[in-house]
């Protein structure tokens, strides 16, 4: 998820605004999106990118601030952000049985068994409202009723709790179903009577709108109506919102900045973390009401999305959606684009598949074709002529944090010489069982293969629990003759500088060399097999982005060498300069280091192994997208090889955008290297998880 600003906010309605051609997207691209738009019943669509307005275009009659039916957004924007801050109160809890809110439900064989997370993610069973093929004033029986919002006793709550029937047991299949939105609203109002707001309308505006500054006319909820049922002052959720662009976008941006608004928190970040994880109720897309995009399995629901997306959405493709891994918010509003529009007005069943299909060509794939993508910095190897990714099936996954919800990331290896293999992470609470605390920087010992591999967290004295930037992250690792050294990143625990520490006993504790890197954010080290027996001479190699930050890309790499017996001497380093007559020349003088690989503006995270199978020299770089700075969920890497460390480097793979996320920081395990170094596995923080998947190389 985008970093936590924790800067005071701008007024929602003065965000600052960006030329379409200074907005990082592709100008043309978002005009002929527009324009399909049009051609396909759009009244208006929003795109704001690192908290800028980069594009925004309207239908006569509509701006920026007239409100907009939302139809089933409702769900989301209403019915999700009360039940949030109802959870974050203590008043109620996800897992708890409706029938503790509900009490004619206790004696009921079925609705007994329903919870608050069966009701939100559609998953209880109660039958929806709707029928194919009938507007709601057709709908036979108690489901045209629904829709009428007639007085009590016919109220759509009433008819929800008394008269929707289960159709199956909670828990065990898939039903989307207003009448159990209802039902949620009603359960979430029930609990809101032990706190100061009693009805959903109220909690809304002084815990949500108020604060964000969203004015009253440009948001209603409830068709405007409260139904008195039991004592409780309901208000629908399931739909009856009319919300601006603006309002809703402000709303998501609150979510992706994991609550924070300013230096005020209206949400607790663990409890939007909870919201975009998976329900894991079956392999559906629910989290606590809003869509999100991956079933928590590797699959996505729209393909063209990255994992973290996560949208509310209602007839006529109402959506708003929010993508963390790329900062990107976008919100539409319209009627039906003209394929379901043509299936509505025949009468045919508009199914899921159809919807998903023109969401996907209308609305969300033209967005994030817009966005720039980069090309291969060097020619194609032709020592290593391709390479083949395992199936995602066989994709190993540990350290598993989901999607939104910090896992654990980094995951620099090395292999020692008791034939284990050592890491670290960081942000997150490692493998299982998980450390009480979540880590800043936490560390790890891997054993066996890469197939049958086991996992064990070690407690080191070099940890912290500081987050992000505040403190010392692992950028890589190296063992030399039964020592580990560790590479620290955000040394001045601001996001700047280095240091190297070293531990003796496989890191329980670790010493720290009196002096640091000032120039170097993100320095790693080339690892040469086991406990360094691979080595090609007597040096030990650093690699790092020619930056001081850990967060800021350069122009290129940068290379330094030291005698491996003399690593925590600083007057012991040579920087590599230039190239000379294919001869590396060398100064101790860091001013004077120079380029050792060149991509303008995408140098910043990487790792290098040797593989000497081949006698190559294998380089993971980490490619941020031009749409944002996360890439656990989506983005590119390259892959490339050289024959020394300070190339000529060709490259083996690239891709803008591989079929998960590629993780921020990947890495070759030379103890997971075949012996004839056609077979490697890429270990990397992708999801936010230690993620393991083969490559085959085809090698001449």
């Amino acid at each position: 998820m985008a970093k936590r600003n924790v800067n005071t906010p701008p007024p929602p309605y003065s965000w600052p605004e960006v030329p379409i051609d200074r907005s990082g997207l592709d100008p043309k691209k978002l005009e002929a999106w527009w324009k399909l738009l049009k051609k396909n019943n759009t009244n208006s669509i929003f795109v704001m990118h690192k908290d800028k307005v980069v594009f925004e275009r309207y239908a006569n009659g509509f701006d920026r601030h007239k409100t907009h039916y939302t139809a089933s957004m409702a769900k989301a924007l209403t019915g999700g952000m009360s039940l949030l801050f109802a959870i974050q109160d203590g008043l109620i809890k996800f897992d708890d049985l409706a029938y503790k809110y509900v009490p004619q439900w206790k004696n009921d064989p079925l609705k007994s068994k329903i919870t608050i997370a069966h009701l939100a993610t559609h998953t209880s069973g109660i039958s929806d409202s709707s029928v194919s093929g009938f507007s709601h004033q057709e709908e036979p029986g108690w489901k045209g009723v629904f829709w009428q919002r007639n007085p009590v006793p016919n109220d759509p709550f009433t008819l929800a709790r008394d008269q929707a029937p289960v159709l199956f047991e909670p828990g065990t299949k898939y039903q989307y179903s207003n009448p159990a939105i209802a039902m949620l609203t009603y359960c979430v109002t029930k609990a809101l009577q032990k706190g100061p707001h009693k009805d959903i309308r109220t909690l809304l505006q002084e815990r949500l709108m108020g604060p964000m500054s969203i004015p009253e006319n440009e948001w209603g909820c409830g068709y405007g109506q409260t139904f008195e049922v039991d004592g409780l002052p309901l208000v629908g959720t399931w739909g009856g919102g009319n919300f601006s662009v603006r309002a809703t976008a402000t709303i998501i941006r609150l979510l992706m900045r994991k609550g924070a608004w300013g230096k005020d928190h209206l949400l607790k970040a663990n409890i939007v973390e909870d919201a975009f994880v998976n329900a894991g109720l079956l392999p559906n897309l629910n989290g606590h009401v809003w869509w999100v995009n991956s079933d928590g399995k590797g699959n996505k629901h729209q393909k063209c999305l990255p994992e973290d997306a996560f949208w509310g959405s209602g007839a006529g493709c109402q959506i708003g959606m929010g993508i963390p891994s790329l900062d990107l918010i976008m919100v539409r509003n319209g009627q039906d684009p003209l394929d379901i529009k043509k299936a509505s007005k025949s009468k045919k069943r508009v199914t899921d598949t159809l919807r998903d299909r023109v969401q996907s060509a209308v609305i969300f794939a033209p967005l994030i074709n817009s966005i720039p993508t980069l090309k291969a910095p060097y020619p194609q190897s032709e020592k290593i002529t391709a390479c083949t990714w395992e199936n995602l099936s066989n994709v190993r996954r540990s350290a598993t944090g989901g999607i939104i919800r910090d896992g654990s990331d980094n995951w620099p290896m090395t292999w020692a010489e008791d034939n284990h293999q050592y890491t670290a992470y960081g942000d997150g609470n490692g493998f299982a069982p998980y450390t009480p605390n979540k880590l800043g920087m936490g560390f790890a010992k891997i054993e066996d293969g890469s197939d049958n591999f086991t996992a064990t967290n070690i407690r080191s004295n070099a940890e912290n629990t500081s987050y992000g930037q505040n403190d010392r992250k692992a950028s890589g690792l190296l063992c030399v003759d039964g020592t580990l050294y560790l590479l620290a990143r955000n040394d001045n625990q601001k996001g700047h500088h280095s240091r190297i520490g070293w531990s003796t006993d496989h890191m329980r504790t670790f010493q720290w060399a009196k002096w640091n890197f000032k120039e170097l954010g993100h320095p790693t080290f080339i690892n040469f097999g086991k406990n360094y027996e691979d080595a090609q001479d007597g040096f030990v190699y650093i690699w790092s982005n020619d930056h001081p930050s850990a967060y800021k890309e350069s122009d290129h790499f940068v290379l330094a060498r030291v005698p491996k017996d003399q690593i925590l001497q600083r007057d012991a380093y040579e920087f590599f300069v230039l190239l000379k007559s294919g001869k590396a020349i060398w100064s101790s003088d860091i001013k004077k280091r120079g380029p050792v690989f060149k991509f303008p503006n995408t140098c910043i995270r990487s790792s290098i192994s040797y593989n000497a199978g081949i006698k190559r020299y294998i380089l993971w770089q980490n490619l941020r997208q031009a749409g944002g700075e996360d890439t656990r969920f989506s983005g590119g890497f390259g892959v490339y090889e050289a024959p020394n460390p300070w190339g000529p480097w060709k490259t083996v793979y690239f891709t803008n955008k591989w079929d998960i996320g590629p993780g921020e920081l990947g890495c070759f395990p030379t103890k997971w290297m075949s012996k004839d170094g056609k077979t490697m596995y890429l270990v990397s923080s992708s999801d936010d998880q230690f993620t393991v998947r083969k490559v085959k190389l085809s090698v001449k």
